[in-house]
């Protein structure tokens, strides 16, 4: 999964730089930012997975660390896409104070003041002497088992659970607003698409007709494009939910149903680090036009290559028949 991580990322960041004048700024900041906040999370997840999977001594290393790649990982991608949904949002409902506000120089250094940031936070999981979870990460990574690990305020102390109650409304906020914002845009992208159907239909039915229909794209695109960007959201956040959720309430489940939980929930993350950003951009109506001109060309040198293939094919013909001499 690193491995697709690091192709597709590089990918986006590629295209980034051979089509950055089909990007505005801050929509190329904000790409290219959460390209490289992938890339680099990817990675680092991808490598402690493969030293946690290790059966040797670097497994047990390995293992005390991952929480940390894991919750590095997902508060970067979780913050970059709600960023990415707000300046959606604040271009759609509050255009003029987007203009004023958001600026190339402001989102560099947000970003930048992120990624220091959240890389100091998630550094709380890491093992070290008086960090609350020292204790609970240990005791997991020795048992490996969530049967072993008794919930409770003896066991882990009130610094553990204020930890906890911290990095889940760091988790919250980014949910919630979401929520609020994609709830939004879903209203206004379905007004919009019913103002176009209702204005193909009330045309006259006549070469104007297939003129408004196809001035009914943009707003089908816009609902297209949120329900999209709403949908993958959910489908990465979700399984971590339901994991943490059921861990901290002490549910009635197996060991095996606890890693079948755990296991489902890496893997939509990880494939969150490398989806995120081709999907982003596919959204793009430049990016789709440049893509639609490519098929085109593609489709187009397949057929000339079909018909000069047949061209060649007659000549080859009749010169074999006329050096055998048959009619």
């Amino acid at each position: 999964m690193a491995v697709v991580t690091v192709v597709f990322n590089s990918f986006a960041l590629v295209v980034l730089h051979r089509w950055r004048r089909e990007f505005d700024d801050v929509s190329r900041i904000q790409y290219r930012s959460l390209a490289i906040a992938n890339l680099v999370s990817g990675v680092l997840v991808g490598t402690f997975e493969c030293m946690y999977s290790s059966p040797n001594s670097v497994s047990a290393a390995a293992c005390i660390y991952v929480p940390f790649a894991y919750s590095f990982m997902v508060l970067n991608s979780t913050y970059h896409v709600a960023l990415i949904n707000l300046q959606r949002y604040l271009a759609v409902c509050y255009p003029f104070h987007y203009i004023r506000l958001v600026t190339v120089k402001r989102l560099t250094l947000l970003f930048i003041s992120m990624e220091v940031l959240f890389f100091g936070i998630s550094f709380v999981f890491s093992p070290g002497p008086g960090f609350p979870l020292t204790d609970f990460m240990t005791s997991w990574c020795r048992h490996r088992s969530i049967d072993y690990i008794e919930i409770d305020g003896a066991t882990l102390g009130k610094s553990t659970f204020i930890t906890f109650a911290v990095f889940g409304i760091l988790f919250l906020i980014p949910f919630v607003s979401l929520t609020c914002m994609n709830i939004r845009l879903l209203v206004i992208a379905t007004r919009a698409s019913r103002q176009q159907e209702h204005v193909v239909s009330v045309g006259v039915r006549n070469d104007q007709e297939s003129t408004n229909a196809s001035s009914s794209t943009p707003g089908l695109k816009g609902l297209r494009t949120v329900l999209i960007i709403t949908g993958l959201f959910y489908v990465s956040v979700i399984p971590v939910c339901v994991t943490f959720s059921a861990m901290a309430s002490e549910a009635s489940l197996s060991q095996q149903s606890y890693d079948i939980l755990i296991f489902i929930s890496n893997v939509v993350l990880m494939c969150s680090c490398w989806w995120n950003v081709p999907v982003y951009m596919s959204t793009s109506s430049l990016v789709s036009q440049r893509a639609l001109e490519l098929r085109k060309k593609w489709k187009c040198c397949k057929i000339v290559r079909h018909s000069n293939r047949i061209a060649y094919g007659d000549d080859l013909t009749l010169y074999n028949y006329s050096q055998t001499g048959l009619p």
